[in-house]
């Protein structure tokens, strides 16, 4: 950063200006330079007080013949400022709100008797004269060279730009400050992060000349290159992060996973109680080819709920065992660690061997997690250690002091739950070389998020579902409609009563003061429910102990408690086949692709499923939007494109608590598709050619400048 750009603003705009913009976090000449207009006001064609009309924007040109302040008959609470304009032939009034007699004091220094100033708003009339509420308005006094009139018309045709304001700062008053500095900025002042080749490639205007465009268009439209050369920078400082992140791993090279005949793979496929789908067979296909070199493979492997990705993912670590290295999947939660060991050891039937057995017979699974019993501990880090092939299975427990595989092949990692470089290095513990890495999602991702958030992973993607699976129905209950509610307790017992299981998913655990359910206070009502009386059902969610989740599931899946009430703990590996319905209670309470997880763990058997969502929202709102997109349809690719239209796009990049709209500022995730391939592109280029940006300091230090929040998101585990 440019020694100008970190000055204080109080050098350039004086102290009181600078103590007013620093309520909007505006304390350096780069803050300001760098907070964009949110849009832009172009005056109406200029009309005589005379041609004035009820109800009609209009704009005009008057001199400030008088101004009063006082506080309002009817509200003793709020301020006027009336200011009255004339043209020489008529008069109208100019009115002004605000809480406190100081907050319009500005108004009236800029608008003193004799100003002269082109003025627009709609015209309203009061008391049978026109007048205008809050109007903008452009002083001519301090532009025009004496022909308000032709000064005005030209200026009408210029846009103002609005500015996001708040703490008490008028756009004006930011508008001032902006033209203030920017009319002592040079091309020295300010680092230039798009290297000149790409700008001269895309047809995009240099840094201070896109400033000039952002803040001062000349006509409407000319800030549009300008938006295009920021939101380009900003896709670009994301796109080299990860690109540089991909070449760091590609630094140390993988073990090549060449397929073998006859091996643990071919039993595996030949074994299946099901035919893979044409797009699990191509995704396999995809993975294989990545693993078969010494390049480490980043890949994203997604797909919608139900989709197979699980079988995928095993066949991708029986090649890798098949070629005498170890395999690792790592899960989020407990629960879910335990579900694919369930899962993987099913699947392989009777490959499924015990560890130090030898491979060639089949695939030592086992499973490791911060509750693992020391012996069992002890054996699988043995088996580890010995560098037997073996699939191990867990937590964060993996990456733990002391856990060591050494012939690491293939790490997959279930849940976006992506790994940064401090997490590679924990996998590489012991080993000259770098795992492949499989990352599985269970959420669609749209394109543009998926370039800008997992920029460093190539996207496998399963987009056919098992023709096994016998599919899902979703319906809305309105939760102050009793007699629905009731129905959807009875509709339960009579799902249990037919052989299936149920689940309650709450958004909270405990009893509080908000309205959301619980996990304890609903399990309570349904034990006093009649229509669920004789039915045994359990409770489940993250306090419980491991053994506690373990016993809870056991008995849900084998029947014994075919009613399980929970929180969101289930929502993503569980898989029990005869789960046939769920019931969210507060759906609302959920987002668009949490309730889609949810979704996911019925009708994954023979028999069809039933969602029902529980809502108080009301029609009309934007959360019974929300639910009404969720039940149109289980296509996860069309939801996730429709959540993308509803979440505030900080969100994506894990900024809900920065307190701003959005931490980008110029780049749509939403709209911006082709920039970001751009960028991505262009920063795969860089990288290739200078991977240490030597001849592009300013770019490199914007990456490193990235945000704390924006760092830990790329690189999180």
């Amino acid at each position: 950063m440019s020694a100008f750009v970190g000055e204080p603003l109080e050098r350039h705009v004086g102290k009181r200006a600078a103590h007013q913009l620093a309520k909007l976090s505006l304390e350096t000449v780069g803050d300001l330079l760098f907070y964009f207009p949110r849009r832009y006001e172009t005056f109406a064609e200029l009309t005589p007080l005379t041609r004035l009309f009820e109800g009609e924007e209009a704009s005009f040109v008057g001199r400030v013949v008088d101004t009063r302040r006082a506080q309002s008959h009817s509200n003793r609470r709020l301020w006027l400022l009336t200011v009255v304009f004339s043209d020489g032939n008529d008069t109208i009034e100019a009115t002004f709100f605000a809480r406190s007699s100081g907050m319009l004091a500005g108004h009236e220094r800029r608008l003193a008797i004799g100003t002269h100033a082109l003025v627009s708003g709609k015209i309203q009339r009061y008391r049978g004269r026109i007048q205008v509420s809050h109007p903008a308005y452009q002083v001519l006094s301090d532009r025009a060279g004496g022909d308000e009139e032709e000064e005005a018309a030209k200026l009408a045709k210029v846009p103002t730009p609005i500015y996001p304001a708040g703490a008490g700062v008028a756009t004006w008053k930011i508008e001032a400050a902006v033209r203030t500095v920017l009319s002592s900025v040079t091309e020295a002042d300010i680092a230039e992060v798009v290297p000149e080749y790409l700008r001269r490639r895309l047809g995009l205007p240099g840094v201070v000349e896109a400033l000039r465009r952002i803040h001062t268009p000349e006509e409407p439209g000319a800030d549009r290159s300008a938006r295009r050369r920021f939101a380009f920078e900003e896709a670009l400082i994301y796109q080299v992060f990860l690109a540089r992140a991909r070449a760091d791993a590609a630094r140390h090279p993988a073990p090549k996973v060449a397929p073998r005949r006859g091996g643990v793979y071919d039993a595996l496929i030949e074994g299946l109680p099901f035919q893979l789908t044409g797009s699990q067979l191509s995704a396999i296909g995809t993975i294989e080819r990545a693993l078969n070199s010494t390049t480490p493979a980043n890949l994203l492997l997604q797909g919608d709920v139900g989709s197979g990705k699980t079988v995928v993912a095993l066949a991708a670590m029986a090649r890798s065992v098949d070629a005498g290295f170890q395999a690792a999947l790592l899960a989020p939660t407990e629960v879910l660690a335990f579900q694919h060991y369930r899962s993987l050891s099913r699947l392989l039937g009777p490959l499924a061997i015990p560890a130090l057995a030898g491979h060639e017979k089949g695939i030592a699974v086992e499973l490791l997690t911060g509750s693992t019993p020391k012996a069992q501990r002890k054996r699988v880090l043995a088996a580890a250690a010995a560098q037997m092939p073996l699939i191990v299975i867990g937590t964060h427990a993996l990456i733990s002091d002391g856990v060591v595989l050494p012939k690491l092949g293939l790490a997959v990692v279930d849940e976006q739950h992506r790994f940064g470089v401090n997490q590679r290095n924990a996998l590489r513990q012991g080993s000259d070389h770098s795992p492949h890495m499989l990352v599985m999602t269970a959420t669609p991702i749209p394109r543009t998020v998926a370039m800008t958030v997992f920029g460093d992973l190539d996207t496998v993607i399963l987009d056919r579902a098992p023709a096994q699976r016998a599919g899902v129905e979703t319906f809305l209950v309105p939760a102050d409609r009793e007699s629905w509610v009731a129905r959807t307790w009875k509709r339960a017992a009579e799902e249990i009563a037919s052989g299936g299981r149920v689940y309650v998913v709450c958004p909270r655990i405990e009893r509080g003061d908000g309205a959301a359910a619980s996990v304890e206070a609903l399990a309570e009502e349904l034990e006093a429910n009649p229509d669920l009386a004789g039915i045994e059902r359990r409770i489940m969610h993250g306090r419980l102990s491991s053994e506690e989740k373990d016993a809870a599931m056991a008995d849900f899946a084998s029947g014994r408690a075919p009613l399980l009430v929970a929180t969101t703990v289930i929502e993503v590996g569980v898989d029990v086949a005869e789960a046939t319905m769920m019931i969210i209670v507060d759906a609302d309470s959920f987002g668009l692709s949490q309730l889609h997880q949810l979704r996911g763990r019925i009708g994954r058997g023979d028999r069809p499923g039933v969602c029902l969502a529980l809502t108080h929202a009301p029609p009309g709102s934007s959360s019974r939007a929300r639910l009404e997109a969720f039940a149109s349809t289980t296509d996860g690719f069309i939801l996730a494109q429709e959540d993308l239209q509803l979440r505030r796009e900080g969100d994506i990049l894990g900024e809900s608590q920065s307190g701003r709209a959005s931490g980008l500022r110029m780049l749509s995730i939403r709209n911006d598709a082709e920039i970001i391939e751009q960028a991505r592109a262009a920063a795969h280029e860089l990288i290739t050619e200078d991977p240490d940006l030597s001849r592009y300091r300013p770019l490199a230090e914007a990456v490193e400048a990235l945000d704390a929040d924006k760092r830990t998101y790329l690189e999180r585990g």
